[in-house]
């Protein structure tokens, strides 16, 4: 099936809108329904009445519009059905009038004033009325007198000959105003989702394959904080890949090396000798597999929460460590921390066993243990000798790193396999700590171990 440019347009174009238009679509079907229940309970409104005056049914149309007016009625009432149905109404109180609306009432009634007198005709009975009742009908309307409580009267002029047209207004008025306000929430709702229409698109970018894409967003509302987290969320997922790309590449290269010691051993005309290269190389190929899973683990999994002892754990340490030049210095009495006991341990251990593979032997490794405040235990290790040089201290903590100047006691090339700090760094971090170190070309080099104290 071949799909045309002008299909894919349009299936973009669904997509991009549907959120939207179902949005507006559920807004406006709400409006629709209320405006609907509202007109429904409310029967004697102006929609009834000018139905009733479009279908000539005047007797009815006067029986809703008193009752729409009240009693007393209600000028402001009498004014919107004036400006719907072009009617006019006075209203006398015991003979007096005391108000009238529509154009008609106000031109007839200057006119009367100007020839009888301001004063003259009060109510509906007084002489001047039926001249006033006989010019309304020469212009097309006619009367009708509703007697209410007390004396009051409301007379309502009816024009005789009207279009029907005038008596739907309501209803047409309604229906420009529902389309109208769903223009305007259309574009209210478009507008607000812009942003969201974004990320989406972002979303997409992203998950093609282009972690370079960031989103742009200048305003400083509440989804910029979105779009900051969105970003973040893009950039890790990119060194992530990156990281995940060179791990690849140096497992490769870490693997290679033993494989062709084998292969060299396999040539060898020593059989016990070939045999104990191939055990050895083995070993270390099975070693460099299981930091490279412990390290994945760390990657994936949460790092499990409980209260240890960071001096307990220390002083365990150091055990493995006697026969060795270092010097430990605890200035806390108590160190209790969040974190699982075998994993601050490994963390540790893989720092201090850094330290002293690296040391030249002619000063001791020292640790002490401190705190500077409530929340946190600091623990440093240095040590003397060659030390790193600034571009070597941001690649420590990459697998498989090995400083170029880096040096055992016996001169000769570290034999790791340059994931210790990895694993140390990646199991601080997530205590919600960190691992910094300090160093120099000349040496020495110290690492400090920062881990937040124990929260109940």
């Amino acid at each position: 099936m071949k799909i045309t440019s002008k299909a894919v347009s349009n299936n973009k174009y669904n997509k991009r809108y549907r959120f939207l238009i179902k949005i507006t679509l559920i807004v406006f079907i709400s409006f629709f329904i209320a405006t609907m229940v509202m007109w429904a309970f409310f029967r004697s409104t102006a929609r009834n009445i000018g139905y009733y005056l479009a279908t000539g049914r005047k007797n009815t149309a006067v029986v809703l519009i008193t009752e729409y007016l009240g009693n007393p009625p209600s000028r402001l009432k009498a004014k919107i059905l004036s400006n719907f149905y072009n009617l006019n109404f006075e209203y006398y109180d015991n003979g007096v009038l005391k108000w009238s609306v529509g154009s008609e009432l106000d031109q007839g009634r200057k006119k009367r004033d100007m020839f009888y007198g301001r004063n003259s005709g009060g109510g509906p009975m007084m002489k001047n009325e039926p001249f006033e009742h006989m010019r309304r009908m020469m212009r097309g309307m006619f009367k009708r007198d509703v007697f209410l409580d007390d004396g009051k009267i409301l007379s309502i002029y009816f024009p005789i000959y009207t279009h029907r047209k005038i008596f739907l207004f309501p209803l047409i008025f309604i229906f420009v105003a529902i389309l109208s306000i769903a223009a305007l929430i259309f574009f209210i709702i478009k507008k607000t989702l812009l942003p969201i229409q974004k990320l989406i698109d972002a979303s997409h970018r992203i998950g093609n394959g282009d972690l370079s894409y960031r989103l742009s967003y200048e305003k400083n509302d509440d989804f910029s904080n979105v779009v900051k987290s969105f970003n973040t969320m893009a950039e890790k997922l990119e060194n992530m890949l990156i990281s995940q790309r060179e791990l690849l590449h140096m497992i490769s290269h870490e693997l290679r090396t033993p494989l062709t010691r084998i292969n060299l051993a396999l040539e060898m005309g020593d059989i016990e000798r070939c045999k104990e290269i191939i055990r050895d190389e083995t070993k270390e190929m099975n070693e460099l597999i299981e930091s490279i899973m412990e390290l994945s683990r760390l990657e994936i999994e949460e790092i499990a929460v409980e209260k240890s002892d960071l001096i307990e754990i220390l002083k365990k340490i150091i055990e493995k460590y006697n026969k060795l030049n270092f010097k430990l210095d605890i200035k806390v009495p108590s160190a209790k921390i969040n974190g699982k006991k075998i994993l601050v341990e490994k963390a540790i251990s893989n720092v201090i066993d850094n330290a002293f593979k690296y040391s030249d032997g002619r000063e001791p490794v020292y640790i002490k243990l401190f705190s500077d405040n409530d929340d946190q235990f600091i623990c440093s290790v240095r040590n003397s000798g060659r030390g790193l040089d600034k571009d070597e201290i941001k690649d420590i903590f990459k697998p498989f790193y090995r400083g170029k100047n880096a040096t055992l006691q016996s001169n000769r090339p570290k034999e790791g396999k340059g994931l210790g700090l990895v694993v140390a760094n990646r199991i601080v971090e997530g205590l919600g700590g960190y691992i910094r170190c300090k160093s120099s070309p000349e040496g020495p080099t110290e690492f400090i171990i920062v881990i937040p104290s124990y929260k109940s």
